[in-house]
This record gives structure tokens, C-alpha cells and sequence, in this order.
């Protein structure tokens, strides 16, 4: 059906005009996979045979998709169509390594961490100024705008797999990336089924994806994880596999 990939759609065209930016881009690419889906599904009397061309052609298609919508976002807000406030913000965000890396400069800086204690880490919450102090050198050298940090001291780290990494170690790092391949093997194994629940489980399936490497993990994420988590376990059940074949035509 093309209500619900017009309505995703529609829904996040508005959250990038509200300044919603990564809702916004998550929707957008909910409609791209539920096209591509409808696509691969049509003319279809059985479920789809996953080969590995099937995966490199959705990992195509949503990587397109993604470079469209930031394309499409950076044309809008440096033309002024998302009001000055989006125009500011896009500026402030555009450096060297472009507006990805630019609304989550701490990556610049956790890697380094990484890299200095890869296997122990630091622990929970843990503090160093060398670190808090080399990201504002590197905002200014890569051109980026630079802002206090919201704990002082704290090592910066803007996602689930990094901030896992720089706390925990590599075990920390282990289960992120293990967290971050059930979203991946359920979007794959969605092709083959015509759920109705397909939308929402993209939904959860990209934005999980997307906080595992760009997100902080904290505040309200803590509890709604872990039910994207179990969602995606859910996809992944022989039980929901068969019930949704079933509906195949």
C-alpha cells in the first residue's frame, strides 16, 4: 500500500522543516526502504530469495537515500527555506569533515581515546580534561563552532557504540556491535514478509542503527532501547517469519 510510505514520507518532511533533523532523515529513509520493499515484493507469488545481491542493493539504495536527504537538507537550510534558526545552526555544523561529523564533533575525540585505551577503557562517567580539552582544538582546527561541554571534564563521546567503547572497553564495543547487527538482519529479513508492521519496524530498525553510531545513550533512551532491541528480536523469530509469509499473495 502507498498510504503509509506517503505518510512516513509527509511525516518526515515535516520534522526536518521543525528542526527535527535526524527524525526527520529517519522517516525519510523509512519511505525510501518501504519503496524499495514494495518494489522487490512486486509481481512476487512467493517470498523473496535473500542473495547477497538482494543486501547490496538495499545497502545501495538506503545509502543513496541517505546522501539525498542530506543533500536535500543542506540545500534547504542554506537557502533560508527552513528560517534562519536552521541556517545558523547548518553554518555552525559545516566544516571540514561536513555537516555528519559536524553536529557530533566528540567522535573526533573518542576515537583518539579509543585508540589510547582500547581494550580496559576508563570506566563509567569518566573524566579527563586532556580529552575535553582537545575538542575544542579540533572544532577550531577542523572549523567547526565550539560549546562547553555539558559535564566538564567528561571524555567526550556521541554515541551508544563509542561511549560503550570508551567506558567498558572492548567488550563495550563487542555488544553495541552486536545490538547494532539485529536492526541490519531484520531489515533484510523484512523483504521476504508483507506485515502490516512493516513501517514501524523499519522505523525502529533505522533509528536503532542510527543511535548505536551517532546518538548519546542516556535520559529517556535507556528505557526505549531496550524495547527496539526486543523488536527487533521479534523480526528475527521463526514464529513471526512464518505468520507473515503467509500473507504473501
Amino acid at each position: 500500500q502507498l498510504f503509509p510510505i506517503f505518510m512516513v514520507g509527509l511525516i518526515g518532511l515535516f520534522n526536518v522543516y521543525m528542526g527535527f533533523r535526524s527524525l526527520g532523515g529517519t522517516c525519510l529513509l523509512t519511505a525510501v526502504y518501504l519503496i524499495a520493499q514494495r518494489r522487490m515484493q512486486q509481481h512476487k507469488r512467493q517470498a523473496i530469495k535473500i542473495q547477497y545481491r538482494t543486501i547490496v542493493m538495499l545497502g545501495m539504495v538506503l545509502a543513496v537515500g541517505s546522501f539525498l536527504t542530506i543533500q536535500g537538507y543542506e540545500y534547504a537550510a542554506l537557502s533560508g527555506m527552513l528560517g534562519n534558526t536552521a541556517k545558523v545552526k547548518y553554518e555552525a555544523e559545516t566544516g571540514e569533515y561536513g555537516l555528519l561529523i559536524g553536529g557530533r564533533t566528540e567522535i573526533l575525540v573518542s576515537i583518539r581515546a579509543v585508540m589510547d585505551s582500547p581494550i580496559i577503557g576508563y570506566g563509567s562517567w569518566a573524566k579527563n580534561w586532556h580529552y575535553a580539552e582537545m575538542l575544542n582544538t579540533l572544532r577550531h582546527k577542523f572549523g567547526y563552532a565550539s560549546w562547553g561541554s555539558v559535564v566538564p571534564g567528561l571524555i567526550p563521546t556521541h554515541s551508544y557504540l563509542m561511549s560503550g567503547w570508551v567506558d567498558a572497553g572492548i567488550l563495550g564495543a563487542v555488544f553495541w556491535l552486536w545490538v547494532l547487527f539485529l536492526p541490519v538482519r531484520a531489515l533484510i529479513a523484512l523483504l521476504q514478509t508483507r506485515s502490516r508492521l512493516a513501517p514501524l519496524i523499519v522505523f525502529l530498525a533505522i533509528s536503532l542503527v542510527w543511535n548505536v553510531l551517532f546518538s548519546p545513550y542516556g535520559a529517556e533512551a535507556r528505557f526505549v532501547m531496550p524495547y527496539y532491541v526486543i523488536v527487533m528480536m521479534m523480526v528475527l523469530s521463526t514464529e513471526f517469519a512464518i505468520k507473515s509469509r503467509r500473507k504473501m499473495p
